[in-house]
C-alpha cells in the first residue's frame, strides 16, 4: 500500500501536523455499498478521520478500533486501522441509507469509542457520548474528553472522485 500520510514535525521531534491523501484508496473502500448522499459523505469523514488517526500508531503490530453507535436505532460505524496502513470502514444497513442531518444521529445514547494498543502491549479503550454539530468535531472532543492526547481535528477536501 502506498504510504499517504505525512506527518510534520517540529525540531524536537513531536509530531503536530498530519496530512494524508484518501483519494485512491476511497475508490477502493465499501464508498461504492452507500446509498444515501449524506451517509457517503459522512463515510468519507469517518475513513478520513480514521486514515488521520493511523498517526499516533507507533508500531507495526498496534491497533486502532473505532466504534461510534448513533441515536437512531440500528446506525453504527466500525473501523479497524492497523500499523501497516490498512483501513476497514464499515457502516450498518440502517447508515447506508442514512439521508438526514448529522444533529439527528447525535444525543443521548450515540457514543464514540477507540481502542488503541496491541495484543503483547494491551489494550485501552475510551468512550465519550456524541454531543457536537460534526464528525470531526466528535473525533477532536474525544481526544479532549477521554484519557488521551488533547487534539484538534480539521479536515478539508480537495476534490473527490468514486469507483
Amino acid at each position: 500500500m502506498k504510504n499517504n500520510l505525512v506527518k510534520l514535525l517540529t525540531s524536537d521531534k513531536e509530531i503536530r501536523l498530519y496530512i494524508v491523501d484518501t483519494t485512491d484508496i476511497l475508490v477502493q473502500s465499501k464508498l461504492k455499498d452507500i446509498k444515501a448522499d449524506f451517509a457517503k459523505e459522512l463515510y468519507k469523514k469517518i475513513f478520513t478521520s480514521c486514515s488521520l488517526l493511523r498517526g499516533f500508531l507507533t508500531e507495526k503490530d498496534q491497533r486502532l478500533n473505532v466504534s461510534i453507535r448513533f441515536k437512531p436505532e440500528g446506525c453504527s460505524v466500525h473501523c479497524d486501522i492497523d500499523g501497516s496502513g490498512n483501513i476497514h470502514c464499515s457502516f450498518s444497513s440502517n447508515l447506508k441509507v442514512f439521508n438526514g442531518e448529522f444533529m439527528d444521529l447525535t444525543g443521548e445514547g450515540a457514543s464514540l469509542s477507540i481502542t488503541r494498543g496491541s495484543w503483547m502491549g494491551g489494550m485501552f479503550t475510551g468512550t465519550v457520548e456524541l454531543k457536537s454539530d460534526s464528525v470531526e468535531q466528535c473525533f477532536s472532543d474525544f481526544y479532549s474528553k477521554s484519557e488521551h492526547v488533547e487534539s484538534i481535528i480539521l479536515m478539508t477536501y480537495c476534490g473527490s472522485r468514486e469507483g
